[in-house]
């Protein structure tokens, strides 16, 4: 724990945390949002929603994610059909393909949609914290996503999405 940095401030939420949100209007409507932020002017935003994807990030005010002009999209909307990607795809600083397919469109003893179906699924058991580490002040995000198919496959995916006070990455 920071001793000095504490003496001068409130509450350490002035420097670094995560807000927990939820989107209320538009494509995005209903969507859960865990926005990261810390003293180093590092912002960026896990949508366990979507896969545990972060949607946008940016440094002292500089923007680093794309965003299509679609936004932010509820996994509610996902249709698997042919020539619906376009339509459906928000884009974001890390948007995961797969499990089951990373390419194009295709048939074969089943549908695999563009890019596959990971970005349309919640996390489960998804969480976070904040806690002192040492002088570090630790913002973390984990959760796990499953993509199963009755009397099929069961692919699973951790995930842990880290920073610190002062962290620029």
């Amino acid at each position: 724990m920071d001793i000095k940095l504490l003496k001068k401030i409130g509450n350490v939420d002035q420097l670094a945390g995560i807000r927990e949100t939820l989107l209320l209007r538009g494509r995005g409507e209903q969507i859960h949002m865990a926005e990261f932020y810390n003293a180093a002017g590092l912002r960026f935003s896990v949508v366990p929603d979507r896969g545990m994807d972060i949607y946008d990030l940016s440094y002292k005010g500089v923007n680093f994610s794309f965003q299509s002009k679609n936004g932010l999209t509820s996994p509610q909307a996902f249709d698997a059909e042919e020539g619906t990607f376009a339509e459906q795809w928000s884009g974001g600083m890390l948007v995961t393909c797969g499990l089951d397919n990373v390419g194009e469109y295709c048939e074969n003893k089943g549908v695999y949609p563009v890019h596959g179906r990971y970005s349309f699924m919640p996390a489960k058991n998804f969480g976070t914290e904040t806690y002192w580490k040492n002088e570090d002040y630790i913002l973390r995000a984990r959760g796990e996503v499953h993509q199963t198919k009755m009397y099929g496959r069961h692919l699973s995916n951790r995930r842990m999405i880290e920073t610190g006070l002062w962290n620029k990455t």
